[in-house]
Formats: C-alpha cells, structure tokens, sequence
C-alpha cells in the first residue's frame, strides 16, 4: 500500500476492530430484523407513555433518575453484567434497568402488568358467569330457554286474570305488562340470587383468594343475559300493536341497563353480606321482593295510583325505573325525570353497599 508502511496498516486494524464482547454482541443483534422492528416500536412506545428511553443501551440512557426504577419489580429473567447485553434494541413490554451491583436486568411495564391483572380478573369474572347459568339450569330438558319461559309464563298467568277476569281497560295491555315485568324480572332475580352468593360458596371463597363482589357481579351480569335475550320478545310486540323502532331505543336501552345494575348492584353487596352475619335474611328478602312487586307499577299505570299513596311508592328504589322502561317501549318516550330519579336512588345505593361490603367483608372468612 502507497504511502502507508505495513505496520501502520496493521496498527489502523487493531484500532478499528471493536472489542471481542462488544464485537460478538453486535453481530448477535445484526443479525435479528425483528429486534430492529421491536426497537422502532419501543421508541413509539416511551414517546406516549413518557417512561424511560429505549434505544442502545447506554448510561444515559438507562440513569437512576427514571421515575420506574423503583416502582416496578423485578421480572427473574436473565442478569446481564453489560447494558449493551440488554440488547440495544428491546421488546415493548421490557426495558434494560440498573441493579445493585452492576448487573442489568429487564423490568415489565407498570402498565402492562395493570392490564394482565385485569385480563386475569375478566377471564374469572367470565368464568363465574358460565357457572352460575350452567348450575342455574342443569339437568332441565329445556335450559337456558327456562329464562324467557318464567317472565312469559308469569305475564300470561297476570293477563288471564286482570285482563280476562277482572277486565283492565288498559290498550295493549300484553306490551304494556312486559314492558316492565322483562326489567322487574331481572332485578328479582338477581336480588334474589345474590342473597345466598356468598354463603351459597364458601368453600370457593376459603381455598381460593379473589375479588369476592365478583361473586355478585357473576350473578348479575348472568340475569343481565336471560334479560337481554327477552328484548327480541319486546320488539315483536312493539310491531304487532304498530308501533316502529326510534333513536330512543339505542339511548335509553344503555342507560336504562346502566342504572339498573347500578341500583341491583348495591342492593346485593348489602344484601348478600348481611346474610352472612343473619341467615334469616334470605327468607326476608323474599317476602321484600313479593311485597315490592305490588308496589312497583307493573300490573297498573302509575298515574293510576292515588297522590297520597305516592308517597309508599315514591320509597321503592325501582319505581320510577320500571316506568321509565315502559314509557320507552309502550309510549316510544324517553322520560328523563324518571331516568335522573332512578339514577341519583341508583347512586346511592351503590354508595350505600360500597361501605356496608368493605366494613363487614373484613370478617367475612370467620363468619362462614
């Protein structure tokens, strides 16, 4: 080579070769596309969440002054004793950190790990949910249809008698029933059931360590289904007296399911918690549901019902509610007084069972 001795040339080599660990770590991450992908994503990533940089692994890139370093623990992955072995390009979901010592580790997101609690916590719920309908309805010929059989076969037995024998001069009188007996059932139902959810499984509680409202949440939201399934019942009615669909519909069928689990909700954290400590309270509770049954304007008009006598009804925490479900069904009218009452009752009793829970829960494993 002109002008250049061959031991300069060599010299020039040996300066330009990178040190051997650093050397066969490079060619290990050259050789993954894939970390390339992943390095792009993770720099999205910090730039959203504002977390610690990714990147090379750098000092200053992975200082003490990252605000995760101390919040998050610690994954049992593999020790690195050089950040450039945490991989300059890292998955989404990991990040290089400093330990004592002058090892690196990789370290799990606080956000991922909210979500794969929460991911645990629904896969439970859903679980408790196929096990309450399954139980409910085994070894019955006819199952899950049992759940639309019970409020039909209730509304035909109640329109035999108010509006055969006794003669309610009231229009459509088969929509004008169901359009509140359908929601009437589901809160029924899930009061009824939630009383004994508790009690009905201890042994679940004793072995295994979980949110225990979901227990209550399970019952609930498995009414919710049997009711949703009894809509389609609703709507042919609506057409065969003539009526047509709104925008109504679409509004106050959430809101309405919305506040009513709200209400069935607190009910059964009350209800179902207070069973352990006074077991008489299941038959209680179905006394309560009969008597409230009469009280709510189901088989009458509320407009039927004397001023003075208003005031009982006014007590019921589901009276205004069952009206608002009719008025959207049988009168195509979204009753906003009505939805505001039932949803401040709804509040409420939601706050009013939060409190109750979490005071008598504390001793709830001594009790069963």
């Amino acid at each position: 080579m002109r002008g250049v001795s061959e031991a300069n040339y060599a010299a020039l080599r040996r300066k330009s070769t990178l040190t051997p660990p650093l050397s066969q770590a490079w060619e290990r991450e050259k050789s993954d596309l894939a970390v390339a992908l992943r390095w792009v994503a993770a720099c999205l990533s910090e730039a959203l969440s504002r977390s610690c940089p990714a990147g090379p692994a750098h000092k200053k890139l992975i200082a003490n002054s990252c605000p995760f370093r101390q919040a998050l623990p610690t994954i049992p992955t593999q020790n690195r004793t050089h950040p450039f072995d945490c991989g300059y390009l890292l998955a989404v979901r990991q990040r290089c950190y400093p330990v004592p010592g002058g090892a690196y580790v990789l370290r799990e997101l606080e956000s991922m790990q909210i979500s794969k609690k929460t991911r645990q916590q629904l896969d439970l719920l859903k679980l408790l949910v196929k096990k309450e309908t399954a139980v409910r309805y085994k070894r019955t010929y006819l199952g899950f249809l049992w759940s639309l059989l019970n409020p039909l076969l209730t509304a035909l037995v109640l329109f035999i008698a108010f509006n055969v024998f006794m003669r309610f001069q009231i229009e459509n009188f088969a929509l004008f029933l169901l359009a509140a007996l359908f929601p009437w059932t589901w809160f029924a139902s899930s009061v009824t059931i939630s009383t004994n959810a508790l009690t009905g499984n201890v042994s679940l509680i004793k072995k295994v360590i979980f949110p225990k409202h979901f227990l209550l949440l399970a019952t609930i939201i498995a009414q919710l289904v049997n009711f949703v399934f009894s809509l389609p019942v609703l709507i042919v009615l609506v057409f065969f007296y003539g009526g047509v669909p709104s925008l109504n519909w679409l509004i106050g069928i959430p809101v309405l399911i919305m506040v009513q689990f709200v209400v069935i909700y607190g009910l059964a954290l009350m209800i179902s918690v207070a069973n352990v400590y006074f077991r008489d309270l299941e038959y209680i509770v179905g006394v309560l549901i009969s008597l409230l049954f009469w009280m709510t304007p189901i088989i009458y008009p509320l407009e039927a019902v004397p001023a003075e006598a208003r005031v009982l009804l006014a007590m019921n925490p589901v009276t205004y509610l069952m009206q608002a479900w009719r008025d959207l069904f049988f009168s195509n009218t979204l009753n906003w007084q009505y939805i505001l009452v039932s949803g401040i009752t709804a509040a409420v009793v939601l706050l009013a069972g939060l409190l109750i829970f979490r005071k008598l829960e504390r001793k709830l494993d001594e009790v069963l």
